[in-house]
């Protein structure tokens, strides 16, 4: 289908397109002169690389008049997995500022006054290659962009292993112990989110969760399985684990990608705020978190880093990046992470080495300390502008 988009429309759309922004793009290239449309699709596209293409579009002959968020999608799609955007386009000749307005009940939709209390952004200012999820938020945050470099410039987050059938992967130690595997063909793995409960994770308490018979080892075979290892693959394709999407396409079915421990864990999915987890143990993890590994250059700032993710300023820094889906759920992609902002070396050097040592008892148990917040505040600036769009009411 996309292939027709590119020989038909001149608009090469990647894999990652769904199916209603690829409507949209089609109704927008049929819009008549005088026309216009309304569209009620998922609000993804507004922060993803494949949206780029859809954003660019709008944008054109000033198609674009109001993006409406609609945050109450439970009482208006009960059957929603995705928050909802309606978008208004209309082929006017007219280039107004583009309005971004945002639902939060029944009542609001009654009534196109309701609707006229959010915010218009420049048309020239909006830039269909960056993020415009954040133009819907009411208190804006200018950042200090002369302090902030990208986090790639420190390394880069990676997806966690992905095993395709967590329930043969995925070992107990008493499990491990019955079907007796060799401690060689298993490593230390986090494999639900909720079994790391602080921001601060250590062999410690790794050892806790082994202890409580909590499922924190992954098989991981390498070279010649032996006569354990073999009983308990064959059991595996009894249970045709080997049939999975993923498993069938690896060879062999049950070897697994491989990684270290990374010294930083983010949370994928969310609600109120992401999840930051400083990695002191010899495990790694399933897909349940993406893991940081840093570069030669990074690898200084690990600590650094953690702070910043941890502070007020870094949480609202990097909500810019994430995805948002139904019932508030937030989502973060290795990319979109990777994209992000965060402080400058030089930035970074002007924190005491100390702090993080002297600490870390009250990073774990309150989640954060005050001292790291007052430094990172110096990133932002509250106003009513989100990165260099002004607004206008």
């Amino acid at each position: 289908m996309f292939k027709n988009y590119e020989r038909n429309l001149g608009l090469k759309l990647t894999g990652y397109t769904n199916t209603a922004s690829a409507f949209l793009l089609k109704s927008l290239h049929e819009l008549q002169p005088g026309g216009r449309l309304a569209y009620i699709m998922p609000i993804e596209f507004l922060n993803t690389g494949y949206g780029s293409v859809v954003k660019e579009e709008l944008l054109k002959d000033g198609l674009l008049k109001e993006l409406i968020r609609i945050d109450a999608e439970k009482d208006v799609f009960p059957e929603a997995v995705t928050t909802i955007v309606i978008v208004l386009a209309a082929r006017d000749g007219v280039a107004d500022p583009v309005m971004f307005s945002t639902v939060e009940s029944l009542a609001e939709l009654d009534g196109e006054e309701n609707l006229r209390c959010g915010k218009s952004a420049s048309r020239n200012a909006l830039n269909p290659h960056s993020k415009w999820l954040n133009y819907f938020e009411k208190h804006q945050h200018e950042i200090r962009k002369d302090l902030l470099v990208p986090l790639a410039y420190y390394g880069n987050f990676s997806r966690g292993i992905a095993t395709g059938a967590n329930e043969f992967f995925a070992l107990s130690w008493s499990e491990i112990s019955r079907h007796r595997l060799p401690e060689k063909a298993v490593s230390p793995c986090i494999t639900k989110s909720a079994q790391v409960k602080k921001p601060i994770f250590t062999e410690s308490d790794l050892l806790s969760l082994r202890d409580a018979d909590a499922p924190v080892y992954v098989l991981d075979v390498h070279g010649k399985p032996d006569t354990a290892v073999k009983a308990y693959i064959k059991l595996g394709e009894e249970k045709k684990y080997d049939k999975r999407y993923l498993t069938k396409c690896r060879n062999p079915w049950y070897k697994l990608e491989h990684r270290t421990p990374p010294p930083i864990w983010m949370g994928v999915f969310s609600r109120n705020g992401y999840k930051v987890i400083r990695n002191y143990s010899s495990a790694v993890n399933l897909t349940c978190y993406h893991g940081f590994y840093p570069n030669i250059f990074g690898a200084k700032y690990v600590d650094h880093l953690f702070a910043y993710f941890l502070s007020r300023a870094g949480q609202s820094i990097l909500k810019i990046c994430m995805r948002r889906y139904g019932d508030k759920l937030d989502k973060f992609e290795p990319n979109d992470l990777n994209g992000a902002f965060v402080p400058c070396p030089e930035f970074f050097d002007l924190l005491d080495p100390n702090v993080f040592s002297n600490s870390q008892g009250k990073i774990s148990e309150a989640g954060w300390i005050e001292e790291l917040n007052d430094f990172f505040e110096k990133l932002i600036v509250a106003t009513e502008k989100i990165l260099e769009t002004s607004f206008e009411q």
